[in-house]
Parts: C-alpha cells; sequence; structure tokens
C-alpha cells in the first residue's frame, strides 16, 4: 500500500516537472519559429525599398536638379508614381511609400498627399542615416502628422527607412526611402498559429515599446527583470513571472534583421490544468485500485503463506520428537513464526552440509598428499642397475677414487630421493641433488658429456615440489640420448619472469617428431601418461599444477634430430613468503 502510495506520488512530480519543461521548450520553438516567418516578411520590406533607392527616376529626381523643362518634370514625376504603385498594388501590408529628398521634404508617395513643408529629418521618431551605410533602421510606432489627411496624422505607424545612394557616387547620400507598414502581414502570420492554450502575443521594437499585441493591452505586461534579461539575451529563452494566479511563462525570440523581439505570454494557470487532471486520474486510480490490489495481496499471500504454516506445523513436530533424543547436540533459539522456524531448520541443515563438506574435502587433501608422495619417491630402476654396474666396473679397474666419488653421489642420491621429510625445497637444493646425479651419469656415459647451469641468483631460495628438476634431465638420458654418436650436452637456465619463476632444461638429443610432440602436450594438458612413456615429465606437471595451479607447470618445444627444451613456470615470491 505505501509503495503504491509513493508510486503514485513519484509519478505525478515526474510528469508536472515534465509537462512543465516541454511547455517552456515548446513555446519556445513556437517563438523561435514565429520570429523566422516574421523576419522572412522583413527581407520582403528590405527588398522593397532597395528597389526604391535604386530606381533611376527616383534617383534622378531626389538628387534636386532642375529639370530642362517642364516636360521633364512631369514625366519623372510619373514614372516615380507609376513604379510606386507597382511597388505597392499587391501589398494591403505598406501603407504608403516616401520618397524624402537630400533637404528632407518628400518628393513623391505612393498613396497619400504629403506636406510638402514637413522636414522629415528634423522629425523625433526620423532616424539618423549619417552613420548608416547599406543597413535599413526599422522605427517603432510614430504619429504620422506628416499628412494633409487629419484621420491619418491622428493614427501611429511602423516604418522602414532606408537611405538612397548616389548610383554614381557610392558615399554621397541623396536622400531616403519609408516604408509604412500597417502589421496586416504580421498579423496573419500570428492567426495561423494554432497553439492550446493560446498564448498572448507581443512585438517589441529594439526600444522595447509596444510594436503589437494580438489582446487588448495597450502595455506590454512585464517587470523590470524581464526586460533586463531581453535586453542582454541576443538569442532566445523564457523567464517565469508573478506569483500565485497571476504567474506566467514568458517565452521570447530577437530578430534577426532588426533585433525586435517576439513575447509569448502563457498563464501558468493553463499550462498546470493538464496536471490537475493526471492528479484527479491519479486519485480515481488510487480509490478504484487499492482494494483490488489488497484482495490480490492477500489472495496470493494465503496461497504462499497456508503450505508454509503445514510444513512450520510438521516441523515443530519433528523438532518436539528431537528434543528428547540424543541426537541433538546443541540449543537453537526457539520461535513459532513460520519463517523463523524454517530459518532454524535450515541452519541445521547448512550446518549438517558443511561438516560433510569438510570431511569430503580432509579426506581428498590426505588422498592427493598420499598420492603425490608416493609420484616423488619413484626411482628409476634402469638407472639404479646401471649405476651399480658403472661402480662394479670401476672397482675391478681398480680405480677407487672414482668408485668413492660415484658411491658416495649414489648416497646422496638415494638420501635426498627417499629419505627428506620435506615437501617443498629450494631450487639450490635441487640443483645440488641434479649434480649429484650428473656425477654418476658422466661416469656412466666415460666422460661423452657436457653439463652447463646458468641460473638467477633470485631463485635459489625459489621453493618448488621435491624432485621437479633432476626426473626431467633423466627423462632426457632416457629418450633424447638413446643410440646418439654426438657429445651429450645439457644445459640449465633460470630466470625472473614477472611474477613468475621460468627454469629450462635444453639437451641437443634427437628431439621429438611433431605428432608425438603434439600428443605427448595433449598427456600434459590433460595431466595423463602410462607408466612407460615420459612418466617423469606427467608427474612433474601433476606435482607443478596440484601445488601452485592450472597457470603453472610444464611445457615443451623440440626440433625432431636438433634438440628439446622443458620450460617449468612457478610462482616467484620472496622466500620469507614460501
Amino acid at each position: 500500500m505505501i509503495l503504491l502510495v509513493a508510486v503514485s506520488f513519484l509519478s505525478y512530480t515526474f510528469f508536472s516537472k515534465y509537462l512543465i519543461e516541454q511547455s517552456h521548450t515548446a513555446y519556445l520553438t513556437i517563438a523561435k519559429e514565429v520570429m523566422a516567418n516574421i523576419d522572412f516578411y522583413f527581407n520582403e520590406v528590405e527588398q522593397t525599398l532597395r528597389d526604391a533607392s535604386t530606381n533611376p527616376a527616383i534617383q534622378s529626381g531626389v538628387k534636386g536638379k532642375a529639370p530642362s523643362t517642364m516636360q521633364d518634370y512631369l514625366d519623372n514625376i510619373r514614372e516615380v508614381q507609376y513604379f510606386l504603385n507597382d511597388l505597392t498594388i499587391f501589398r494591403p501590408d505598406i501603407d504608403d511609400i516616401i520618397i524624402v529628398g537630400a533637404d528632407g521634404k518628400a518628393y513623391d508617395s505612393a498613396n497619400k498627399s504629403v506636406r510638402p513643408t514637413y522636414d522629415f529629418s528634423q522629425a523625433a521618431w526620423f532616424p539618423d542615416l549619417s552613420h548608416v551605410t547599406d543597413q535599413i533602421v526599422f522605427v517603432g510606432p510614430h504619429m504620422q502628422d506628416y499628412y494633409y489627411d487629419h484621420q491619418a496624422m491622428s493614427t501611429q505607424t511602423v516604418s522602414a527607412v532606408s537611405p538612397i545612394w548616389d548610383l554614381r557616387k557610392s558615399k554621397y547620400q541623396i536622400g531616403a526611402v519609408i516604408v509604412n507598414i500597417n502589421m496586416s502581414k504580421i498579423s496573419s502570420i500570428l492567426e495561423r498559429l494554432e497553439i492550446t492554450p493560446a498564448p498572448r502575443i507581443f512585438i517589441l521594437d529594439n526600444q522595447y515599446d509596444l510594436v503589437y499585441a494580438n489582446t487588448n493591452d495597450s502595455e506590454f505586461p512585464s517587470s523590470n527583470q524581464f526586460l533586463q534579461q531581453l535586453n542582454t539575451s541576443y538569442a532566445s529563452g523564457y523567464l517565469m513571472e508573478g506569483t500565485g494566479a497571476n504567474q506566467q511563462l514568458l517565452v521570447y525570440s530577437h530578430s534577426k534583421i532588426n533585433n525586435w523581439s517576439i513575447v509569448l505570454g502563457i498563464p501558468i494557470s493553463e499550462v498546470t490544468k493538464k496536471i490537475s487532471q493526471f492528479r484527479w486520474i491519479l486519485v480515481l486510480i488510487f480509490i478504484i485500485f487499492v482494494p483490488i490490489v489488497w484482495f490480490i495481496v492477500y489472495f496470493i499471500s494465503s496461497r504462499i503463506t497456508f503450505p508454509i504454516k503445514k510444513l512450520m506445523s510438521q516441523m515443530v513436530g519433528i523438532e518436539k520428537l528431537i528434543e528428547h533424543s540424543k541426537l541433538v547436540g546443541r540449543n537453537m533459539p526457539r520461535s513459532y513464526y513460520e519463517i523463523d522456524v524454517l530459518s532454524q531448520h535450515f541452519n541445521k541443515m547448512v550446518y549438517k552440509i558443511n561438516s560433510l563438506i569438510d570431511e569430503t574435502y580432509r579426506l581428498e587433501l590426505e588422498q592427493k598428499d598420499s598420492e603425490l608422495r608416493a609420484l616423488q619417491a619413484r626411482i628409476n630402476p634402469h638407472f639404479l642397475y646401471n649405476s651399480l654396474q658403472a661402480i662394479k666396473s670401476l672397482a675391478m679397474l681398480g680405480r677407487n677414487t672414482e668408485v668413492s666419488r660415484v658411491v658416495t653421489s649414489l648416497g646422496h642420491l638415494f638420501r635426498y630421493t627417499i629419505g627428506k621429510e620435506d615437501y617443498m625445497v629450494s631450487v639450490q637444493e635441487e640443483l645440488t641433488h641434479l649434480r649429484h646425479y650428473m656425477d654418476i651419469q658422466i661416469q656412466l656415459l666415460s666422460q661423452n658429456c657436457e653439463f652447463d647451469i646458468e641460473m638467477d641468483e633470485r631463485l635459489h631460495n625459489c621453493k618448488v615440489p621435491r624432485l621437479s628438476i633432476q626426473p626431467i634431465v633423466e627423462n632426457s638420458f632416457f629418450h633424447a640420448f638413446h643410440q646418439m654418436d654426438r657429445k651429450y650436452r645439457v644445459r640449465i637456465t633460470g630466470h625472473v619472469q614477472g611474477d613468475q619463476a621460468v627454469i629450462d632444461i635444453w639437451d641437443n638429443g634427437s628431439g621429438i617428431e611433431a605428432d608425438r610432440l603434439a600428443h605427448l602436450l595433449a598427456s600434459l594438458e590433460a595431466a595423463t601418461g602410462d607408466q612407460g612413456n615420459h612418466i617423469a615429465l606427467v608427474n612433474v606437471h601433476r606435482r607443478l599444477k596440484h601445488k601452485f595451479g592450472k597457470a603453472y607447470g610444464l611445457s615443451l618445444d623440440s626440433r625432431a634430430g636438433e634438440w628439446t627444451n622443458v620450460r617449468l613456470t612457478l610462482p616467484f615470491r620472496d622466500n620469507h613468503d614460501q
């Protein structure tokens, strides 16, 4: 119930805010589009002024030169009249076009008679054209006191004024053209607007005097704050004015032609009508759907809680039986709520499962440990037999020193293999064991073997499982050097690579064929292998993975007939962390 109320309130708040923002955006777009249409009309007026100011007859008439004959004067007047009539005959929006000479007096007009003594240049509304180049000046509302007609004199008009430049002397101003606009065209543009709610529309000149209004308001209703924003803005925008029932949204856009402004005034009460409707819709939905939702929730919860209550009753009965038995070794908090009873029994089940998991994990670790220790204790019987044969041969030849050296190395080999308790040893210990093994092999091969170790000193204390390096070297002698007629070479190198220790065991033996290498790599990947074929590699690989994880172990590379390289990858850690 609370959730439904919260969702309704948030929906109402969001919708109200969204609707007001959308209203701002919509009216701002409308203001821009209307101003663009009005600017298009202003461009038409400007073109009319340019046509008049560049007309040869008008140019000739306003220069003020005396005509050679009266007929020439009359012809010029007639030609100007024809031209002005052509400009205005299909333009009901133009009340009159007045041609003013360089002396400020009217030379001619299109529709009405202008007093010949009226000096336009001295009129308060007439713009100063001395600093105007190619610009056309739009003048806000002013009285038409230059006509004979008293009715025209008592009405206001809006004018567009353009200087007339001598076409032969481009910098010489010889007069002006005045076009009086009756705003009918602008009114028709605004009447085509279909907006709901309909706004009040005002057009202001560049002095912020009211030029046009679609209402009977004689003044533009706005504050100094809005006029200040209007004056400092070069584009368009909006402002909220007033409070309470008188609050209104004022949206404005500026003309790109004459810096006039169009302002749309919309009462906020009109905008929020839809919000009020939405609020009542939410209230109606709440009144209708709350009982329905309550019934559905009750019905569904009953379907869920009834089986739980039944199960709880059964579990409570079982609990009473268990409490009197010897199987219960712990005291559990008691509760008669359905979920609490289920929680108690769930905890008991989890406890039992954890006990079974711990026991299974312990047995698995013990099995792996015994398996690993059995693997590391294996000794190649062929090597032992060959070693004893070598000792026998040396003894028969009387080479007692060499017999002693081989026996000593063999003793160290046995003690390290089956007598050492520690499972993890240092790389240095592994290399010492390997040197004892190589001493024996060199004797067996009658010095036909070279053995070299280049190990980064940082790896000396790095821990590895016991018997990780020597079985791989032994594997080389068993497989790589079999029936080879060149000198045997074994090289052990080690370096640190990031957070890993890398040990390479290289030999110049017979190498491994490509198909056999692929099979061997697959065996390593699966950590399997038969007892008679590279069991040492699989053994070491399995122990490394068991100890350090899947990212570590052995990798092989070989070229048939030339060499083989076995790489051990171990984690490189500080000795104190091993």
